[in-house]
């Protein structure tokens, strides 16, 4: 055979060796498979709650991974606004992170969860929820409340968003100062 028809050969060779080679994709973890990919990604996202044309909620979050259809929202840096029958705010959520199901329009609230109340009251967890069904915050994790010198602690909690009618489920502990603020 002679030298350019060895190249021709080899050249030949070459060339269909190459074609057959496709990069694969690379396997997906449970941290990268397609499953976990949110379908959209909003910045500074803004969602009102509404019953009977009166606002009760206003939740907001730097940035929000849409989920299921846009059903379940996953949001950084939360902030929930609550508000009375009235219309008037009466208390602020804050959370590292949470989430937001549209369909059963429920929050729930996660690392770093405070509840602050217009008239003072301070409620601290590392999670919760809010219904807006009952209009009621829930957690069976340990949280603390305190209003001025007052302070009371537990697990579990069911409370108004005003803090106003709380009641913490298990070993409960406290220290009251000003006995009036509980009698009023």
């Amino acid at each position: 055979m002679s030298p350019r028809g060895a190249s021709l050969i080899l050249a030949l060779f070459l060339l269909f060796s190459l074609s057959g080679c496709q990069q694969e994709e690379p396997a997906r973890t449970a941290d990268n498979s397609f499953e976990d990919m949110p379908e959209q990604v909003i910045e500074n996202m803004e969602v009102t709650f509404t019953e009977g044309g009166r606002r009760t909620g206003v939740l907001r979050a730097d940035s929000v991974a849409i989920y299921e259809g846009g059903r379940i929202k996953e949001g950084r840096r939360v902030q929930v606004d609550f508000y009375d029958r009235q219309g008037e705010h009466i208390s602020v959520l804050t959370a590292l992170e949470g989430s937001y199901d549209s369909e059963a329009e429920e929050v729930h609230a996660r690392g770093e969860v405070v509840v602050v109340s217009d008239d003072g009251a301070r409620l601290e967890t590392d999670e919760l929820s809010w219904k807006k069904e009952t209009n009621r915050i829930t957690t069976q994790a340990h949280v603390t409340i305190t209003r001025g010198q007052d302070e009371v602690s537990g697990y579990g909690l069911s409370t108004d968003p005003q803090l106003e009618d709380f009641h913490i489920l298990r070993d409960v502990q406290g220290r009251i100062e000003d006995v009036r603020q509980i009698t009023e």
